[in-house]
């Protein structure tokens, strides 16, 4: 073999080598990919969901004592979530506590989100997540309402006013199918 056969043999080597690299590097990256994404996705739903809670909470604050009564869930069912989330028709936000605290969320929800009076001067806030579309609750999150001496939870309330204490969060109780 002469000098320039053995140069193309060798080159031949680095650059069908080198492909094999590549092919094998993207198929990790694209692995890598597919299982960081969807773990990013649930991450970005999950602080969204936080961001609205908060607004729920703060928003029933604001009417201030005695509280809203109590709403139904919207969605109604967590199953109506899927994975693609759920639009609320018009009209879903027409419960006294969603129009005082003027909660009326608009694109795709990923979270159940309802208001529970527990007495005048307290009550929460809770969003419920179906983050992989399965119909089961994944993660629940809940802002505690208080109003004057009842707020014993809530942090730095002046009397007569409402406030809200530190976001509760953790995982959903799942319901035997």
């Amino acid at each position: 073999m002469d000098a320039a056969s053995k140069r193309l043999s060798g080159r031949r080597v680095v650059i069908v080598g080198a492909a094999l690299v590549l092919a094998g590097s993207a198929g990790i990256l694209a692995a890598f990919r597919a299982v960081g994404s969807g773990h990013f996705l649930q991450a970005s739903l999950v602080a969204e969901g936080r961001v609205e809670v908060n607004e729920l909470a703060r928003g029933v604050a604001a009417c201030g004592a005695p509280l809203p009564p109590s709403t139904e869930p919207v969605p109604a069912s967590i199953a109506s979530i899927g994975r693609d989330g759920y639009r609320a028709p018009a009209g879903a936000w027409g419960a006294p506590a969603f129009t005082c605290a003027r909660f009326a969320p608009t694109g795709a929800l990923h979270f159940q989100f309802r208001w529970e009076r527990e007495t005048d001067a307290t009550g929460r806030a809770v969003g419920v997540a179906d983050l992989d579309g399965d119909g089961a609750p994944d993660r629940e999150i809940t802002v505690h309402v208080g109003c004057g001496a009842a707020a014993a939870r809530a942090t730095a309330i002046a009397p007569g006013r409402c406030g809200v204490d530190a976001l509760d969060e953790r995982a959903a109780p799942r319901s035997s199918r």
